[in-house]
C-alpha cells in the first residue's frame, strides 16, 4: 500500500500564485533538504507521520474545498508515492497544484498535465541559488506558474538574467520576501520599466497573518 509521509492537512486561504484567495486544502509533506534563508516551515522538515492515500482522501473530502493545494517542505522528494494521490484527487474533480523548490528535477512529461506545479527558482537571497534545477524551466507547461522571491536589485538582476537564459511557457512571478515595501517597489519599477515580464505576487496569508 503506497504511504506519504505527512507533515500536517489543514484548511486555509491560498496566498499566492494563481488561486489567491480560494479557500483552499493544503497537504504539507514532511521533509526538505534544502535551507533557504527565509524558510518559515522548518517543522516539516522533521515532523509528520506516512499516511495511506485513502485516509488522506478521507480528510479532504472531509474538508469539501475545491482546490487542493500540495506543498511541504519538498514535494518532488516523495513524487512517485504523490502520482497516485494526484491521480485519485483528479477523479474527485479536484483542483490540485504542487508546490516545489526547483532544486529538484521535474518530471518530463510529452501530455497536458490534470495537476499544475508552482516551482521557485532560488535567488541569491534564499543562500541556496547555487542548488537551481534549472532545465526544469523548460519541462514547465503553461498551466504551470514559476516564482522568484525577491529581496534586492541584485534578486531582479538574476531573475532576468535566468529568464533571458531559460525560457518558460510558464507564468512567472515576483513574490518580494515577506512582502518587504522596498522589495515591492524594486519589483513594481521593474516591471513598469519592462526589464522583466511577469506580474508581482503578495502573500496574502502572511499580510493576514494565518498559515
Amino acid at each position: 500500500m503506497v504511504k506519504v509521509l505527512v507533515s500536517e492537512i489543514f484548511t486555509s486561504l491560498q496566498g499566492e500564485a494563481k488561486y489567491t484567495g480560494n479557500v483552499t486544502t493544503f497537504i504539507r509533506l514532511r521533509g526538505c533538504p534544502f535551507k533557504c534563508t527565509y524558510c518559515d516551515e522548518r517543522r516539516s522538515k522533521t515532523q509528520g507521520e506516512e499516511m495511506d492515500i485513502e485516509d488522506i482522501m478521507i480528510e479532504v473530502h472531509r474538508r469539501k474545498n475545491k482546490y487542493v493545494c500540495i506543498t511541504g517542505g519538498e514535494p518532488l522528494m516523495q513524487y512517485d508515492e504523490l502520482l497516485p494521490l494526484v491521480y485519485e484527487l483528479n477523479s474527485f474533480g479536484y483542483v490540485v497544484t504542487i508546490e516545489t523548490s526547483g532544486m529538484i528535477p521535474l518530471p518530463i512529461d510529452g501530455y497536458r498535465r490534470s495537476h499544475s506545479f508552482v516551482m521557485d527558482v532560488k535567488c541569491p537571497c534564499s543562500g541556496m541559488e547555487h542548488k537551481n534545477f534549472y532545465e526544469n524551466l523548460e519541462r514547465l507547461h503553461v498551466q504551470d506558474e514559476v516564482k522568484f522571491v525577491i529581496r534586492n536589485r541584485a534578486d531582479i538582476e538574476f531573475a532576468k538574467e535566468v529568464l533571458d537564459k531559460y525560457p518558460t511557457k510558464a507564468s512567472v512571478i515576483y513574490s518580494p520576501v515577506d512582502n518587504d515595501v522596498e522589495a515591492m517597489k524594486l519589483i513594481q519599477r521593474a516591471l513598469i520599466k519592462k526589464e522583466i515580464k511577469g506580474r508581482i505576487g503578495l502573500q496574502i496569508h502572511k499580510i493576514l497573518n494565518i498559515k
